[in-house]
C-alpha cells in the first residue's frame, strides 16, 4: 500500500516534471516553489467521506489565506475515469452547496483524463493526465489576478 508521503512526492515530482516544465500551468511554478499548495491524500473508498473531505478542504483553504491552491490526491478511490467523472460533478454541486461558486473554482486531472469528443490517444489529454485522480481546488480571485498579469 503506497503512503500518503509517497502519493505527495510522486505528485511532487509531477508539478516539477510534467506540469511546470512543459509549462502547461504557467501559474504553477510561483506557488510550487513558494511552498503555497496544500496536498491532501484522501485515502477514503467512499464517495460520501470523499465529499466530506473535500468540504473540509474547501473550508481549510477560505479560512487561511496562506494557502494558494489545495490538491485532493485519490489514489484507491476514482480510478475508473466515468466514476471520477461522476464525482467530479458531484464536487461542483458540493462547491455551489457550501456558496463558493465564485471564490473557487476546480480543475480536474485523472490518469485517463480525455476531453469530450477527443480520441484517448489525443495529446492534448496530457495536460489533464496525472498520476493519480485528482481535484484542485483554485482560488478564483487569484486565477483572475495572474490571468491579468499574463496578458501586459
Amino acid at each position: 500500500m503506497i503512503t500518503d508521503q509517497q502519493c505527495i512526492d510522486v505528485t511532487r515530482c509531477w508539478i516539477e516534471k510534467i506540469v511546470i516544465a512543459k509549462n502547461f500551468c504557467p501559474f504553477a511554478n510561483y506557488v510550487y516553489i513558494n511552498d503555497r499548495i496544500q496536498y491532501s491524500v484522501e485515502k477514503a473508498t467512499d464517495i460520501a467521506i470523499a465529499l466530506e473531505h473535500l468540504a473540509q478542504r474547501l473550508e481549510e483553504l477560505h479560512s487561511n489565506s496562506s494557502i494558494e491552491t489545495s490538491l485532493c490526491i485519490y489514489p484507491e478511490l476514482l480510478l475508473d475515469w466515468n466514476h471520477y467523472l461522476d464525482y467530479y460533478d458531484l464536487a461542483q454541486q458540493l462547491l455551489l452547496s457550501l456558496n463558493y461558486e465564485g471564490i473557487f473554482q476546480l480543475a480536474s486531472f485523472h490518469p485517463d483524463y480525455c476531453f469530450q469528443d477527443a480520441a484517448t490517444n489525443d495529446a492534448a489529454n496530457y495536460t489533464n493526465r496525472s498520476p493519480y485522480p485528482m481535484l484542485h481546488i483554485l482560488r478564483e480571485a487569484s486565477v483572475t489576478e495572474q490571468l491579468a498579469h499574463s496578458t501586459d
